[in-house]
C-alpha cells in the first residue's frame, strides 16, 4: 500500500473519538453496518469484555498480583 494514495483526511488524527479510525468506520459503513454501530465510541476489548476483571479475581484468589498470576500461568502452560 502506498501511503501517498491514502486521502489526507484518513491520515490526520483527531481528538474527537468519533473521528478516530475513520478508515475502519467508513469500511464498516460500506459493508452495511449501521451508522450507529460504525460510529460508536471505541472501547478497549480487555475492559469491555470483562477479561481484565476476571484475571484480577483469579489472581486475588491465589494471593498473587495480576503480573504474578499471568507469569505463573505462562510457566505452567509451557510445561504442558
Amino acid at each position: 500500500m502506498n501511503i501517498l494514495r491514502i486521502p489526507i483526511e484518513y491520515l490526520l488524527s483527531k481528538s474527537d473519538d468519533s473521528q478516530r479510525k475513520i478508515v475502519l468506520r467508513d469500511v464498516a459503513k460500506e459493508l452495511g453496518l449501521s451508522h450507529k454501530i460504525a460510529l460508536r465510541p471505541k472501547k478497549a476489548a480487555q475492559y469491555s469484555s470483562g477479561f481484565s476483571k476476571g484475571i484480577q479475581k483469579l489472581a486475588k484468589r491465589k494471593g498473587l498480583t495480576i503480573q504474578g498470576y499471568l507469569s505463573k500461568m505462562m510457566k505452567f502452560n509451557s510445561i504442558i
